[in-house]
């Protein structure tokens, strides 16, 4: 969870896409804290997004996002797994380095996360992280809260950058 954002953050994001005519699929495996995260998230939002969370197999996530047009979520195995199959991402980071554990875009040789933090690129994928003095400090949360200060808000406008990879 402490990669995890702000469940108020992620839900605007949930209706902003909404409002741009996409669909929205959630996931997340059959854990229960997993699923009351999703749960907490959809009571924030606006729109109803499809909401297959605790639902789906390894195998069957890694289809849907192979057929997906775009994965928005954190720094986990399912990113990575929408960055293999060629699913454009944008990922949030926080407490973890791109330039580490980036999404890896199958076109490239060399990684294209030289940044110790901040906005970066990597051909198709997008990391958005803020780019405080603290970050990444490898920490699973602040001061042992098991939650990010750094993924509780950005600095960066995150609907323009949504909105250009559109």
């Amino acid at each position: 969870m402490f990669k995890c954002i702000d469940d108020k953050i992620m839900a605007k994001i949930i209706d902003f896409l909404d409002s741009k005519g996409k669909k929205v699929v959630l996931t997340a495996s059959p854990d229960k804290k997993e699923l009351q995260k999703v749960n907490s998230i959809i009571s924030y939002c606006k729109s109803k997004p499809i909401n297959l969370s605790g639902k789906l197999s390894l195998n069957q996530v890694a289809y849907l996002a192979s057929k997906s047009k775009l994965f928005i979520g954190v720094d986990t195995a399912i990113m990575h797994i929408a960055a293999a199959v060629n699913t454009s991402v944008i990922a949030f980071f926080g407490p973890s380095g791109a330039f580490n554990w980036g999404p890896w875009d199958n076109d490239k040789k060399e990684s294209g996360y030289k940044q110790k933090s901040g906005i970066q690129k990597m051909g198709k994928h997008i990391v958005i992280q803020n780019n405080w003095d603290c970050i990444p400090c490898g920490s699973d949360g602040c001061n042992g809260s098991k939650i990010s200060d750094c993924l509780m808000k950005f600095d960066a406008d995150i609907f323009k950058i949504i909105e250009e990879k559109l």
